[in-house]
């Protein structure tokens, strides 16, 4: 008895062993040299080894078997040969990485660079040769990315969008990717967009600021040193829709306004007027009601409502596009007036005569006088119940235009289309 326990004593042995040190038998073919980095949550470098030699074969995990010479399989080999937990399943579509060391931070969240780009083809056929690096890395750190952002992602054509691209480095620092090229693509494919067109490269600040005439869905993605951001997740995307108005601007001051009221995405100051060169002046809404009817400008955040006049003051000519609120149960616009000087604006997208478009306050209006920003000088007057001359009341208010208008008493101007 005591001889049968002794053989199964050995056996056992032998068996973890085997059990303990088994590699599969290499085919015949040259080893290769990597440089092999693992970082983990917290940027800690579980591996981080330089000329690690790769042999060939193939090399299994939890039932996973893969080839040696490949980024999952050298790291599989690295992490047997030295003892490190490493588990690898397959759900189905292929190998996966699920665990590296043992920090339960890291679980299921493993990506991979391959020479210092962001891939994603599988790890188990991403094929490896001398002097390659593979860093695996926690996809929280974002390590090896070009990320793109957008400031808008609802854009109106013609309208600038600026496109910000940053790069984050295995040391987790992140900067701004200086002359990366930006493309936008008109297609989104099954994982990725499909490649666009080039529009320019950033500033060292990683910015790129372009107009968009096209109308549709869009995608934007960078590319530099043979790095992209085409795989991010997820896409970046902007919507650029047709305007409903659109007016010209001129160089000097312009006392300007909006027909009609204006979509939620694209009625404030800043959606409006942004765009503008302003040469460092305020845009100025003026209210009668005030004590200080100038007050101190309007702010990025402010609405833009039909029927108020604005100012505002343009270094260049350039134009300003407008969408209009569509909603059908909305309430028509209206604008309560004081006695003396008003700023109105001008409620339609076709001209109109004065006594057509201020017949809501036919009994208080006496005076109406335009601004023409390409003179940089004041109209003709219009006088309520004038019909001959000059000053009839029958002289035209323009879409787009801005008006002061003198009340003889209070009175609330209606808008004259929806």
């Amino acid at each position: 008895m005591s001889k049968i326990i002794r053989i199964l004593g050995c056996l056992l042995l032998i068996s973890t062993i085997f059990a303990t040190n088994v590699r599969p038998t290499m085919a015949d073919g040259d080893p290769v040299s990597i440089n092999l980095r693992v970082t983990g949550s917290g940027l800690t470098d579980i591996i981080n080894v330089t000329g690690y030699s790769v042999p060939s074969g193939n090399i299994t995990d939890n039932d996973v078997t893969v080839d040696i010479q490949t980024v999952m399989g050298a790291l599989i080999y690295y992490c047997q040969d030295n003892s490190i937990n490493i588990e690898v399943t397959d759900y189905g579509w292929g190998a996966y990485v699920v665990q590296i060391g043992d920090n339960v931070d890291d679980y299921n969240n493993w990506m991979y660079a391959y020479n210092e780009r962001l891939i994603w083809v599988s790890a188990a056929e991403q094929t490896v040769e001398d002097n390659d690096s593979v860093h695996w890395f926690n996809s929280m750190l974002g390590c090896y990315q070009l990320l793109l952002a957008i400031d808008n992602t609802k854009i109106v054509q013609g309208e600038d969008i600026t496109a910000t691209v940053t790069w984050t480095d295995g040391g987790g620092t992140t900067s701004p990717a200086e002359n990366a090229g930006v493309y936008v693509s008109d297609t989104m494919g099954t994982y990725q967009p499909e490649p666009g067109e080039l529009i320019g490269y950033t500033n060292t600040g990683g910015q790129l600021t372009f107009a968009w005439e096209e109308v549709g869905q869009f995608w934007p993605y960078a590319e530099i040193d043979d790095r992209s951001s085409i795989s991010q997740y997820p896409a970046p995307t902007f919507e650029c829709i047709a305007p409903s108005y659109s007016f010209s601007l001129y160089p000097g001051w312009n006392f300007v306004s909006t027909p009609k009221k204006l979509e939620d995405d694209f009625c404030t100051v800043e959606r409006v007027f942004g765009h503008i060169d302003t040469g460092a002046h305020s845009i100025w809404l003026y209210d009668a009601f005030a004590s200080s009817p100038w007050g101190t400008g309007m702010t990025a955040g402010d609405e833009v409502k039909p029927l108020d006049g604005i100012w505002i003051y343009s270094t260049e000519e350039d134009t300003v596009y407008l969408v209009f609120d569509t909603n059908p149960r909305r309430v028509p616009p209206t604008k309560q007036l004081s006695a003396g000087w008003n700023a109105i604006g001008f409620s339609a997208t076709d001209n109109a005569s004065a006594n057509s478009a201020l017949t809501s306050v036919e009994a208080q209006w006496a005076y109406l006088i335009g601004f023409s920003s390409s003179t940089q000088g004041y109209e003709t007057s219009i006088i309520n119940n004038t019909t001959e001359g000059d000053h009839a009341e029958s002289g035209e208010m323009y879409p787009g235009r801005g008006y002061w208008l003198y009340m003889t008493s209070d009175g609330e101007l209606a808008a004259i289309e929806m």
